[in-house]
């Protein structure tokens, strides 16, 4: 593809788009990990709160130390479709924001546009190099 002498701004053009989607892609991460580690701070503080409510009933003598396993076990299986789901909302999501992104960067127009009625290339010469690959 021919630039007519554009090679340095659409490297430059190219520089500066790499440079946003970088800091996206880090924005993203970032945002992504505090999200996770939310998650995980809530799911940890409702385990220990739910095994230190079974320990002092254990305690007292109105719950066996089975109880404390049963409990724990049951919020384990609670919490594992619940970051399953999770995962598939996250990745609909970004699925959503493509496609739009997708859908805007059609609607742009080029920075070169190709003339309405383009000149005919030259006929091929009789003595044009044969290329084998």
């Amino acid at each position: 593809v021919q630039l007519f002498c554009g090679e340095e701004r659409e490297a430059a053009d190219f520089e500066e788009a790499q440079y946003r989607l970088q800091r996206a892609s880090q924005s993203s991460d970032v945002a992504a990990s505090f999200l996770s580690g939310g998650q995980q701070a809530i799911t940890t503080t409702g385990l220990g709160l739910c095994l230190w409510l079974v320990a002092r009933r254990v305690c007292e003598g109105s719950a066996s130390v089975g109880d404390i396993f049963m409990t724990q076990g049951l919020v384990m299986q609670l919490w594992g479709p619940l970051q399953f789901l999770g995962f598939y909302i996250r990745e609909a999501k970004q699925a959503l924001v493509d496609l739009d992104s997708a859908r805007i960067l059609l609607a742009r127009s080029s920075a070169i546009l190709d003339p309405l009625r383009p000149a005919p290339l030259p006929a091929a010469s009789a003595a044009a190099p044969v290329v084998e690959f």
